[in-house]
């Protein structure tokens, strides 16, 4: 299998404030794109907890994972997604 000519990546931010936490997610588009994303996702939560945790779902529904312990995860970044991560080999 052949490696895509560009990467797809999400990124994400989480940003805590009095009220409780935001996770912002967001994916990448070519540069010839007209937008420079084509969604965002913006989840308001309670805790850091939560917004880890729905982190890793998204990411785990759109073919990625983290490498790194959720509890040491950086407040923003980008990971890169696996591709065709729902394709299944036996058809």
């Amino acid at each position: 299998m052949y490696a895509l000519a560009t990467d797809s990546l999400l990124f994400y931010k989480i940003s805590p404030d009095p009220a409780g936490v935001t996770l912002r997610i967001w994916d990448n588009q070519p540069a010839q794109a007209s937008h420079t994303y084509s969604y965002i996702i913006n989840w308001r939560v309670k805790t850091m907890g939560q917004a880890r945790h729905l982190l890793i779902n998204h990411l785990a529904l759109n073919g990625s994972s983290l490498a790194c312990d959720h509890n040491a995860l950086p407040m923003k970044g980008k990971v890169r997604l696996l591709s065709h991560a729902t394709w299944s080999e036996e058809s």
